[in-house]
């Protein structure tokens, strides 16, 4: 008998019991639910809402409402996990793994089966060219510069080759695996950086708020690639000075990542190779001889490899980017007037600029930015002191405080200067991981205060039993307002029937159709006019180079004169691309041509006979014709 009450006893003192048994049912400790499930889940149905909106508006209907709960729940799915729902490390790596999916396939499901920016169609024609001639010796109508940076398109020519694929499948292959990489790569560096799991996802959520991640930075582009090498040779070189141990591997993984990135993007290798040479410079005056010299290890050939690479071979660099984001070569550029003595018949035009965006988007991009600089400066005020007293012991964290100030900085330049809106939006990516950092930091310390020696003990604001709001309303803030200054603009944002002037809504079957005839039956290198997205899209499909100071005056003029003939063959122009649509609607971009000397001023389309004397040019004929394009051939007007 007593033997049998002693295994009673010892069986009773080995229940896995999570709480004693003599607590009181409202004191037992409950163990929250796991996030990844509920994260993963959440983050497919919003994006199942997402893909019927985009349905939705191809077919006509209203689907706006439908498409801002689908891009806000993704986000607030994110936000509202990381605080009472239970992250470890594994389901922190497969929260940050769905967020980078989910995001990818947000962009793929405007339109699965074909390209639908500019730039895609400008590196597709590098792609193209390379897969053809077997040679690095290309060029591109275009896009100038393309070729002098190939990375993207060697890769999507490999997944080619090896597959059998299309290289438009094969792009939206490689830049799904970029983007999700890239995400990965943001929260391993945060967490390597910080320490903390939850407190990584919440910096990796912050980057994913760049105005142009979502779409910009996930199309077939070089930057799409190289910032995601950036990120990798930011890793090694983390990893490199904050585990000196693990010997070359690291080190070799930061040079082979930063000379790639050097071979990829231009903007992107400068601002990594400035990085690593900054943050060893620092190391080197705070005395950290050791750390210095892991991390010139890393500079030294990165910088040196992107200044010669830059030098030697992308030779059109510098004129390129003095020209502006966006500007290509292949272009007989001058400026854009109108031509004396042609009779112009000008459509309805104001005097003051037309509005870019309406007053709703607006206010949603300052009101954006606004919570973003308010989030950034609240981690540099609260901790930011302090990080940057230890910058003897952590260069890298002292250059990444310093650097997301920048975020203040461009914000301003988005909203308030002229004509830098496109190009503070796409170089928010850069200042984006620097203020993911600060955030990440400061809320793991808010998170896990320690007090006097005591245990870490959480903060109410952002955690506890029930969803944050406050967090979640901050998120959902600040996502909403850098997506309504990203790309697709406003006019853009959902898909639809063809608009003019409107970019991604511009490019339709019709004018691809019109492309690819013009890219079959006519010789390459020819100069054509047009409205510029027509213009830019059968010029990249084609081959062909794209003419600019006259086209306002040749589409503008009331009748097809001998002088406006003159004007056409003193500019070269062999092809005139005509989308019949201008005549019905002012151009929601604001101007129809690139040297548009009306830009922002047109209140209708342009008159239907300023479209219909095309065909009546004398010496022209019109040999292609969709019901929507026409193409018009001038070589009988010389």
């Amino acid at each position: 008998m007593v033997e049998k009450q002693t295994l009673t006893h010892h069986t009773t003192k080995r229940l896995p019991l999570p709480f004693p048994a003599s607590h009181p049912k409202h004191l037992r400790r409950r163990v929250p639910p796991a996030a990844l499930p509920i994260v993963v889940i959440g983050q497919s149905l919003f994006l199942l809402l997402l893909a019927i909106a985009y349905a939705l508006a191809r077919s006509g209907y209203p689907a706006r409402p439908l498409y801002w709960v689908g891009e806000c729940g993704l986000v607030a799915v994110l936000v509202a996990a990381v605080g009472p729902l239970r992250l470890g490390e594994d389901a922190a790596y497969g929260v940050a793994f769905s967020t980078g999916l989910t995001s990818y396939l947000a962009m793929v499901l405007y339109d699965p089966f074909s390209f639908t920016f500019l730039d895609e169609y400008q590196h597709l024609q590098t792609a193209t060219a390379l897969l053809r001639s077997h040679s690095f010796a290309v060029g591109n109508t275009v896009l100038q510069v393309s070729p002098e940076y190939p990375g993207l398109e060697i890769n999507a020519d490999l997944v080619h080759r090896a597959t059998g694929l299309s290289l438009v499948t094969c792009a939206y292959v490689t830049d799904g695996i970029y983007h999700v990489v890239a995400v990965l790569l943001v929260y391993a560096i945060c967490r390597q950086l910080v320490g903390d799991a939850p407190a990584a996802v919440v910096g990796m959520a912050v980057f994913t708020f760049s105005p142009q991640f979502q779409f910009v930075d996930s199309y077939f582009t070089y930057s799409c690639l190289a910032i995601t090498l950036g990120l990798a040779a930011l890793y090694g070189t983390v990893m490199s000075a904050t585990s000196p141990r693990r010997g070359w591997w690291w080190p070799a993984v930061g040079i082979l990542c930063g000379v790639g990135c050097a071979v990829t993007h231009h903007v992107t290798s400068f601002a990594v190779a400035a990085l690593f040479v900054l943050v060893a410079a620092v190391a080197t005056l705070g005395g950290a001889w050791s750390q210095a010299r892991r991390l010139w290890t890393v500079a030294l050939p990165v910088a040196a490899f992107t200044l010669v690479w830059t030098v030697v071979v992308g030779t059109r660099t510098i004129a390129y980017l003095r020209s502006g984001i966006g500007g290509g070569g292949g272009v007989s550029s001058a400026a854009p007037h109108f031509a004396a003595g042609i009779p112009l018949d000008l459509p309805v035009v104001g005097r003051a600029p037309a509005p870019s965006s309406p007053a709703g988007d607006v206010v949603l991009e300052l009101v954006g930015y606004a919570a973003l600089a308010v989030l950034v400066a609240w981690a540099e005020l609260t901790g930011g002191r302090v990080w940057l007293r230890r910058w003897r012991r952590e260069p890298i964290a002292a250059v990444l405080t310093v650097s997301a100030l920048a975020v203040l900085g461009l914000g301003a330049v988005r909203e308030a200067v002229l004509g830098g809106s496109e190009l503070a939006s796409r170089t928010f990516v850069y200042v984006m991981l620097p203020a993911a950092f600060v955030v990440a930091r400061r809320y793991e310390e808010v998170r896990s205060r320690r007090v006097a020696g005591a245990t870490a003990r959480r903060s109410s604001w952002f955690g506890g039993g029930t969803v944050p709001l406050a967090p979640v309303a901050l998120g959902l803030v600040i996502w909403s307002g850098t997506l309504a200054a990203g790309w697709p603009a406003w006019y853009a944002r959902l898909p639809g029937p063809a608009e003019p002037a409107a970019w991604d809504r511009s490019v339709d079957p019709a004018l691809l159709a019109c492309a690819r005839w013009v890219a079959t039956h006519e010789p390459r290198d020819q100069y054509i006019a047009g409205d510029q997205l027509s213009a830019e899209i059968v010029a990249a499909v084609a081959r062909e180079r794209v003419s600019l100071g006259a086209t306002p005056t040749i589409f503008l003029a009331r009748r097809a004169t001998p002088a406006l003939g003159q004007l056409a063959r003193s500019y070269g122009i062999d092809l005139i691309i005509v989308d019949a649509a201008i005549d019905s609607r002012a151009p929601l971009d604001g101007s129809y041509f690139a040297d548009d000397p009306l830009s922002g001023r047109y209140r209708s389309g342009l008159p239907a006979a300023d479209i219909r004397k095309f065909q009546h040019w004398p010496g022209a004929s019109v040999v292609y014709s969709n019901g929507r394009y026409s193409v018009v051939d001038l070589r009988g007007n010389r």
